[in-house]
């Protein structure tokens, strides 16, 4: 697996939560007791466990049977796998965030830089099929920003998504035309590439301390542009 996918599927919240819980438990698990753990339904939970098992994150193995049928299946680290240094999440992740952050503003165009950059990350989150229509990419795109750790909401459907959680909050108040600008390209990309016709009008940063919001509006009208 190439290094872009791998740290994609280790950006997700959900993802980097299921390694934490196999780190913490140190034994071979099964599906129901990792979603307990972290609050998520079997299923959707066997999912995100099977892109950490394709990423060599994660090892799966059958547990012993118990009954008829095929025996289930049981999830741990895989040797070597586990880096709390620089885990999703960590102080070491969080101050490389903001050295990046800060080199990438001192080069010219560094805004529109950034904006491209969040682009290519969104259309690699949501590749695969497009969506039926405008509001099944919606959906989509607060499933991704979910897993991404905005804790998205829309209240109104006509309304903008409200980001109640940023990842990098401290080094988005830093450098908000850096950070900020990655997550509305990335939001756009995402949007995008899943054919949709909707696209950012314009993303406000901290409208209260833990709030972000995101403005959408049909392609066919021109984006305001790219932060406030």
């Amino acid at each position: 697996m190439d290094e872009r996918r791998r740290h994609r599927i280790l950006a997700g919240e959900t993802r980097d939560r299921i390694l934490g819980v196999l780190i913490a438990t140190g034994r071979p698990i099964g599906v129901r007791e990792v979603a307990i753990a972290v609050r998520r339904h079997p299923n959707s939970t066997r999912e995100q466990l099977d892109q950490l098992v394709a990423a060599g994150l994660v090892l799966r193995s059958a547990a012993a049977a118990s009954g008829r049928g095929r025996p289930a299946h049981q999830y741990a680290m895989a040797p070597g796998a586990a880096d709390p240094q620089l885990a999703p999440g960590s102080e070491s992740y969080r101050s490389l965030a903001a050295v990046l952050a800060d080199q990438v503003a001192a080069v010219p165009g560094a805004g529109a830089a950034s904006v491209a950059a969040g682009e290519r990350w969104g259309s690699a989150l949501a590749a695969g099929p497009v969506a039926e229509d405008d509001g099944a990419a919606v959906e989509r795109l607060l499933g991704i920003l979910g897993e991404a750790g905005f804790d998205p909401e829309r209240p109104d459907p006509h309304g903008p998504v409200e980001l109640r959680r940023c990842p990098f909050d401290a080094v988005a108040k830093a450098q908000p035309g850096i950070v900020c600008g990655v997550h509305l390209g990335m939001i756009r990309g995402t949007l995008a590439t899943l054919g949709s016709t909707i696209d950012v009008d314009r993303l406000e940063p901290f409208v209260t301390p833990g709030t972000c919001l995101v403005h959408l509006a049909s392609r066919r009208q021109a984006p305001g542009g790219e932060t406030s």
